[in-house]
């Protein structure tokens, strides 16, 4: 398979080796070299976003979306079912429902080609462009992802609480309800230690749902931190021995209570989490994948600079659908 070096190059070759199809027109050639070209700048538009090394997939539930705004029906637990009646009636179950909206927000930009780097080949930086253009996009997820969580204290969502509630200010069971002391989903902790894991752990395990039942545990927990906190972290849950802060424990308790490890850059120094993926309410809802589309050719600023623009646009938006699914430690 013959290799090329630049686009401009593949393109010249294919036009002068048709493979048994007739000659082009000059015009032909030129509208078949723009169809060429946006192929391949959407190619390494893609390939950016798909590289680059964000964290965002990692700790944020991905659910795709139908429309401009998304609905997320929470149910209740519904009632354990009881012995039927003598009189041979069953006894009525119930649950309690509430909705939560989350509306998706457009993001784009447009950016510009001299032709004049095409037709001189330098198409180091016709590449670069598209690429970097990609790579920009799947970091502005990772930037609103940073955002979600660091201004989670401060964020009110859906039931007129802050995302991160800490004691005093505890979310209701429903939206409407009165607020639940047991609700405490942000500690103020301090710095990640063992002592302070276990009071997470601890308070997360008296959480309510919307019936005020106890909920299930969740064995897939993953523990979030900042860079800061990344070594105490790898040492107090992954190490078989005794951790820093030594309990009076020979082995590490801890060992196997999560199942992934994150550690995100982005995140305020020293602050650390407890995600449970089993609620999922860290929504980040997908409505209009990544696109790339050309200007058409000699159109508005085209023709008066020379240039090809193109313009990259998605459509999504980062919410919160249900505040169990995280606890800020600090």
């Amino acid at each position: 398979m013959k290799k090329f070096k630049s686009l401009r190059e593949a393109y010249e070759y294919y036009r002068e080796n048709p493979d048994g199809l007739l000659p082009m027109s000059e015009v032909a050639r030129a509208t078949e070299f723009s169809i060429f070209l946006q192929r391949g700048l959407n190619k390494l538009l893609l390939k950016g976003y798909k590289e680059y090394a964000g964290v965002y997939k990692q700790i944020m539930t991905i659910v795709p979306s139908d429309g401009a705004i998304e609905t997320y029906p929470n149910l209740g637990t519904v009632t354990a079912p009881e012995e039927r009646l003598p009189n041979g009636e069953f006894v009525r179950g119930s649950f309690t429902s509430e909705n939560v909206k989350i509306v998706n927000k457009e993001y784009g930009e447009i950016i510009e080609i001299d032709r004049w780097l095409i037709q001189t080949d330098q198409t180091k930086a016709i590449k670069s462009m598209p690429t970097k253009l990609g790579q920009a996009h799947a970091r502005k997820k990772d930037m609103l992802t940073a955002d979600f969580y660091n201004d989670g204290t401060s964020t009110t969502i859906y039931d007129g609480v802050y995302m991160f509630a800490a004691s005093g200010s505890e979310h209701p069971n429903v939206t409407g309800g009165t607020a639940n002391s047991d609700n405490v989903n942000y500690g103020a902790l301090g710095t990640l230690s063992e002592t302070n894991l276990e009071a997470a752990l601890a308070q997360i395990a008296l959480w309510r749902g919307l019936e005020g039942e106890l909920l299930d545990d969740d064995p897939n927990m993953k523990l979030v931190v900042s860079s800061s906190q990344s070594f105490t972290a790898q040492r107090l849950i992954k190490s078989s021995f005794e951790v820093a802060d030594n309990r009076g424990h020979v082995t590490n308790i801890h060992k196997g209570t999560f199942k992934d490890l994150v550690t995100f850059k982005r995140l305020t120094a020293d602050d650390w989490y407890i995600l449970l993926p089993a609620y999922p309410g860290n929504v980040l809802q997908e409505f209009i994948p990544l696109e790339l589309a050309k200007e058409a050719d000699d159109a508005g600023e085209s023709f008066d600079k020379r240039i090809y623009r193109y313009r990259s646009y998605e459509a999504y938006r980062i919410g919160c659908a249900d505040w169990r699914f995280g606890y800020k430690g600090n």
